[in-house]
């Protein structure tokens, strides 16, 4: 371990002496005996040696903090230094808690904690190197704070990823979950990332096998992932006083707004209008459900926020094990759950356009005279239109496809709404009402293709979007009748149609390679597994009931899908190759015929 023999920062690389390296070299040896033997005898050892390195790095941290408390460029490094710290803390009572627990245990019973008592120790280990490479290499934690300040694509997948790491390891501590032995790091990281990119594909039922606290960390890893890190991140930008303009005009750019004013409108927006609508969302579910037999012993007040989160963020995790199937005949609790869906899914920016509108509609009232009312914008109309279209015209296929079949132990009324409840969640919601592995194949087909277009941009759901499938249907439609492409009476700009275009492409070239990968992977029939593939990809979080049965290779590959899916195929691109330049000359055009 470290030691600081300086009272100078800059000598920090050069203070790790002969002692530290013994102390280090100890700590990982009784931590790979505890890993490979597992017994009681080394988990003491390996405990005590943790509890030692904890408080010892505690005291170098302390030591930096003290000599970092001045410089405000070093706040990031100290709280990664703090968190580092409490990470080891963390792993040791837990790896103490797993120890004492089997003592007087068969051998079996050790065997059963041995996955968390490895996984704890490996952890640990991993806390401590990164924690000595934060006290050593400073300089270096700089220049990679300066680089993703500098790129925001790169920070968002970075962002999104300590998220997910975080709470993986979070979910993977004795307090999180309700049985230790069945603590797993793959789970674990399958979950969370479902959490953070608002999918709601689960292996484990959420409700049963999490604890409270576990159950709070998915919550909140559903909060962020749904409004967006960027968009938090933005918020502190946009929204401070003491920001560079060329560090806020990046953040305006990634959110496609044309002005640091706007930025902070739609932050306003996001911030205010989730909080509105999720405390209305809670209090009406609470009131719904506040005399159902079926939930007594059970916070009523916790149950209705989860879902409302759950459900605005189009994030689809339920706390019960058969999803929402258990309200198929109460048409008053699924209409709160699709207008939170659809609200989720509409998009920031048209709440903020509405709330325009709705401020001079107002003002008008009071002084016609002197204000002049404007329609929507075409963004606004567009989303508006296309996710009506989507939404009616999914309800009259599913309640074709499936009144006698999946629909048919239901009500007519009960039908209905079961028809329209699955074309709203369809859209990357997740939440189902009724058993989708009982679906035809053709309606499967139909909610790949819903799944596919998605929500709207900004908004808390996936998918390739509402605006992208309403420009891919413009170009399609004008190019068959000799005219460019329109919508709303505007014709729709060439850069527009080049994005549209590569977001499908990208997208179904990502849903091409994950289901490749799962057919692979997996021994089970194609059209389940592609349908996997689009909900994770979508972050949509339908299943067809073969998550939990898909192998460890399989829940690692739905894990990428997911993290590309919520940060989109393009920002990723450019997260990971970096900012576009304009050339600047153009090649001569040539036509070439491709029918």
């Amino acid at each position: 371990m470290a030691t600081t023999a300086s009272n100078d920062p800059g000598a920090r690389t050069s203070s790790f002496s002969s002692g530290g390296v013994t102390a280090s070299l100890v700590l990982f040896a009784l931590l790979v005996a505890d890993v490979a033997l597992v017994r009681f005898e080394t988990a003491v050892l390996a405990t005590a040696a943790m509890a030692i390195g904890v408080f010892w790095l505690a005291g170098a941290a302390g030591f930096q903090i003290g000599h970092a408390w001045k410089r405000p460029e070093a706040g990031s490094g100290l709280k990664l230094e703090l968190f580092l710290v409490l990470g080891l803390a963390g792993f040791t009572v837990a790896r103490g808690i797993v120890a004492f627990r089997v003592h007087d245990f068969s051998a079996s019973a050790i065997e059963a904690h041995a996955e968390a008592a490895r996984l704890y120790d490996l952890a640990y280990a991993a806390f401590l190197l990164a924690a000595e490479l934060v006290l050593w290499r400073a300089p270096f934690l700089s220049r990679a704070f300066h680089v993703l300040g500098a790129r925001p694509q790169l920070l968002l997948a970075t962002a999104f990823a300590a998220m997910i790491a975080a709470g993986t390891l979070a979910l993977c501590l004795p307090w999180f979950v309700r049985e230790v032995h069945h603590v797993s790091l793959i789970d674990s990281l399958f979950t969370m990332t479902s959490a953070v990119c608002v999918t709601g594909l689960a292996v484990n039922d959420i409700g049963t096998h999490y604890t409270l606290f576990g159950q709070v960390v998915i919550l909140l890893g559903i909060q962020a992932g749904g409004i967006g890190i960027m968009t938090l991140g933005a918020a502190a930008l946009a929204l401070g006083r003491d920001t560079a303009l060329r560090t806020q005009a990046r953040y305006a750019r990634v959110h496609e707004t044309q002005s640091l004013r706007e930025l902070r409108s739609i932050v306003r927006t996001v911030i205010g209008s989730t909080l509105v609508i999720e405390l209305a969302g809670t209090l009406l579910l609470a009131w719904l459900w506040h005399d159902d037999v079926g939930l007594q012993g059970r916070s009523i007040l916790w149950l209705a926020a989860f879902h409302t989160i759950s459900a605005f963020c189009n994030a689809g995790f339920a706390l019960f094990p058969d999803s929402l199937a258990r309200f198929a005949g109460d048409p008053a609790t699924q209409g709160v759950i699709m207008a939170l869906i659809v609200l989720g899914g509409l998009g920031f920016p048209v709440y903020l356009e509405l709330f325009r509108r709705a401020r001079e509609r107002i003002a008008a009232w009071r002084g016609p005279d002197s204000v002049v009312c404007r329609r929507l914008g075409l963004e606004a109309r567009v989303v508006l239109v296309t996710t009506a279209i989507l939404l009616a015209g999914g309800a009259v296929v599913f309640a074709a496809l499936e009144w006698g079949r999946a629909f048919e132990s239901l009500a007519p009324v009960e039908r209905a709404f079961s028809a329209l409840f699955t074309s709203v969640t369809a859209r990357t919601a997740g939440f189902a009402t009724v058993d989708i592995g009982t679906m035809r194949s053709t309606t499967w087909i139909v909610i790949m293709v819903l799944m596919w277009v998605g929500a709207s941009p900004s908004s808390t759901g996936g998918g390739i979007k509402t605006s992208a499938a309403a420009v891919l249907f413009a170009t399609f439609v004008g190019e068959l009748r000799g005219h460019l492409p329109r919508l709303g009476q505007r014709t729709v700009g060439d850069t527009t149609i080049r994005r549209a275009v590569v977001v499908a492409l990208l997208s179904l070239a990502a849903f091409a390679l994950v289901t490749v990968g799962l057919t692979l992977t997996e021994d089970l029939p194609p059209l389940p597994l592609a349908f996997e593939a689009m909900s994770a990809l979508t972050t949509t979080g339908l299943s067809t009931g073969i998550t939990s049965s898909v192998t460890d290779a399989g829940r690692v590959l739905l894990v990428l899908a997911m993290f590309t899916g919520r940060l989109g195929p393009v920002t990723l691109a450019l997260a990971i190759g970096g900012a576009r330049r304009r050339e600047p000359y153009r090649m001569p055009a040539q036509e070439l015929q491709v029918w």
